[in-house]
């Protein structure tokens, strides 16, 4: 059987690789009221909004863990996330070769040898919180199901007069998102400002290469500019995907019909309230009430992604790239070639390899050649830091080692000029991106590179024959 085996508090673990779906650096987790110690609370990935589990502290090995690596896994409660140190590899596995542990149910399923030491093989199905029904410290006896509470009387989960929200606070107010309406919640504190936009449009929040506009919640409501808050709740309104700014995270609540009551509300921006154990209002949102007519009407001109007939419009042809930093120089690769992004470790250099290749390096379970561009385009920072894109080029597939990763960004196509350099350079042109140059990346010019080191190494380094500077096309923020 196939496996992938991790690394945990200095143990090494495995599971089905057939069980884990993905592999992603740790990002922001929104913490949640009335769960265990090992529910660290709700994040965002792949486009799924999922619980994530201490692996370390579910299996009891450690108080805390203190990974920075999560994987997706299936088990018998849906989708989980789990934290750990490091996904070590995929290997094969022949079933005899497990000692199996005659413990139904239990998290570990058996042991297995690998190079002299132990490694324990889990049991996806029982990492899951299917089993997490009564948190002990939770209110009033309320039950809590990894952070959703019911207010009031208890009502079967089946029930159509339950209401299932995401609670968020708004200075003193408490408002509530209708929970089928939620994509995405998370943390933004740099949002890109639009010119000439109404005052409740905040500016532009890119997840996942996806721009989306972010409004105020506060001044939709009436409440003034008081609360701009860093914390966006993703969700749908008509054909628009929509953030909107709260000042926090409440957590997943669940309403029984004893505890709402019709709202009084003119402007039809509240469908009810809702009355919480303790005696707290809360608002519960109308979204197609709050953003009606009018304000779809003031949002369209500066939607991202209008549609049209079924396609994407925009008014200037653009290209999207990710801008990174190599040493001093700014530099752009078309988000279409960027497989995932991930932190520096240390290559593991090749005998006889040219300058630009640092060496080989393990991501995602793939053994890749890494080349620095830093050194690419005659540049200098400290060559055992920064970060890795993984790109494909035309014959495979290459890690780039860059100092830093800046943002995705659409530029227009005639603010690009080709470079008349010839075949085979690694920098394909120069676009003009706002007030500064971006030197544009060709990877397939890395197919070029000997990963051996017994060819000679093209000229990836000779300067750029720009021309004069580029006019006009400003580029736009995406």
């Amino acid at each position: 059987m196939k496996l992938l085996v991790i690394d945990l508090c200095g143990r090494s673990y495995a599971l089905p690789a057939a069980s884990v779906r993905q592999v992603n650096e740790a990002s922001a987790v929104t913490p949640l009221p009335f769960v265990p110690s090992y529910v660290e609370g709700l994040t965002a990935v792949g486009g799924s909004v999922l619980p994530q589990v201490d692996l370390a502290v579910r299996l009891g090995v450690a108080a805390k863990g203190g990974g920075d690596e999560l994987i997706v896994v299936t088990t018998l409660s849906g989708e989980c996330v789990l934290r750990i140190d490091h996904a070590h590899r995929i290997l094969d596995i022949d079933d005899e070769d497990v000692s199996p542990f005659d413990q139904s149910g239990e998290a570990i399923a058996g042991e297995f040898d690998l190079e002299g030491q132990p490694v324990m093989l889990l049991r996806p199905e029982a990492l899951g919180i299917d089993g997490v029904e009564v948190a002990e410290n939770a209110p009033g006896g309320a039950l809590a199901l990894f952070g959703e509470a019911s207010a009031g009387a208890v009502v079967a989960a089946g029930s159509t007069d339950l209401v299932a929200c995401l609670e968020v606070g708004l200075g003193t107010e408490g408002y509530a998102f209708p929970l089928e309406r939620v994509s995405e919640v998370y943390v933004d504190t740099q949002l890109a400002p639009l010119p000439n936009v109404p005052d409740f449009i905040m500016g532009l929040s890119v997840r996942r290469g996806i721009p989306r506009l972010v409004l105020s919640l506060s001044k939709l409501m009436g409440l003034g500019g008081d609360h701009p808050g860093e914390r966006v709740v993703m969700v749908s309104v008509g054909d628009m995907t929509l953030g909107f700014q709260c000042d926090r995270f409440v957590g997943i609540r669940r309403y029984g019909p004893d505890r709402r009551e019709s709202a009084t509300d003119s402007s039809g921006a509240l469908s009810s309230y809702l009355m919480g154990a303790n005696g707290e209002v809360v608002g519960l949102l109308d979204l197609d009430g709050l953003v009606d007519a009018r304000v779809m009407g003031l949002l369209r001109p500066h939607y991202p992604h209008s549609k049209e007939s079924g396609a994407v419009t925009r008014t200037v042809q653009t290209k999207r790239f990710l801008l990174m930093k190599a040493g001093r120089e700014t530099c752009g690769i078309e988000v279409e070639r960027v497989v995932r992004v991930a932190g520096y470790t240390q290559p593991t250099p090749v005998p006889g390899a040219s300058d630009i290749l640092l060496g080989m390096i393990e991501i995602g379970g793939d053994v890749l050649p890494v080349a620095d561009v830093v050194r690419a385009v005659g540049g200098h920072d400290n060559p055992h830091a920064g970060a890795f894109v993984v790109v494909r080029t035309e014959s495979g597939v290459w890690t780039l080692r860059v100092t830093d990763l800046e943002r995705l960004v659409d530029i227009p196509v005639d603010a690009i000029r080709a470079s008349t350099a010839g075949v085979g350079r690694i920098i394909s042109g120069v676009a003009r991106f706002g007030d500064r140059l971006v030197s544009l990346l060709d990877v397939a010019a890395l197919d070029a590179i000997p990963v051996g080191g017994d060819d000679p190494e093209p000229d990836l380094s000779a300067p750029i024959d720009d021309g004069h500077l580029l006019s006009g096309g400003e580029g736009v923020a995406a």
